[in-house]
């Protein structure tokens, strides 16, 4: 593993297989994503889907919309049992797009709760896939700060998705939240304190099959 100056540490490892298979489209929660905050027209041409997403409590919605909505006090929480690894959230685009930077506020809103946040489990190591064959393992940090995977090239996908393959656990549940998943456009220049340089080779594996 090599390790970055910054938020994230991106690694890679020969002869890693998809870590989930996709599943029926009947299967999957979808909506329609507003990432308008960074893109004026990514509020029409965004859909964000999710392979699961924990149930609705006391009108607290958790799914997978939620953590494209720049609302620290929302997230997606996935509804699987356990800390849901293998489960995955996806960005689908209506046309292929630039992209350079992806962006993530982990956990569940510590900015709003701080105990919640600690709770709920958090993403600690994620497989990020392409349409246009991009795939690397990342780890994130265990902080509610914005933090930024720089992919080292810009790719042109029409789908980004993120599986979970480890976690921080919670205190108290083992639900896994994400408030925020970005991707970012091609001119997007993060913070150069929160951003980590790219280090790692693609990932050998079998070609990455479109969802």
């Amino acid at each position: 593993m090599t390790v970055f100056r910054g938020l994230v540490t991106i690694f890679a490892g020969a002869g890693l297989a998809a870590a989930v298979a996709m599943p029926a489209a009947a299967d999957l929660v979808c909506k329609r994503a507003d990432m308008s905050r960074f893109e004026p027209e990514a509020r029409r041409n965004t859909t964000v889907c999710a392979t699961s997403s924990l149930s609705v409590q006391k009108n607290y919605n958790f799914g997978p919309d939620q953590a494209v909505d720049s609302n620290p006090k929302t997230a997606w929480v996935e509804g699987a049992r356990g800390p849901g690894l293998g489960n995955w959230i996806m960005l689908r685009f209506d046309q292929a797009k630039p992209v350079r930077y992806l962006g993530f506020e982990n956990g569940f809103g510590k900015q709003i709760d701080s105990e919640r946040w600690e709770q709920l489990a958090r993403v600690k190591d994620a497989l990020i896939e392409t349409s246009d064959g991009l795939l690397e393992k990342v780890r994130l940090r265990d902080t509610d700060q914005p933090q930024f995977v720089d992919l080292g090239r810009e790719v042109q996908p029409t789908w980004i998705r993120l599986t979970l393959l480890s976690v921080y656990p919670g205190t108290k549940w083992q639900d896994t939240a994400l408030t925020e998943f970005w991707a970012m456009p091609g001119g997007f220049r993060p913070v150069s304190r929160d951003i980590v340089q790219r280090g790692a080779k693609p990932v050998e594996t079998e070609p990455v099959s479109s969802p």
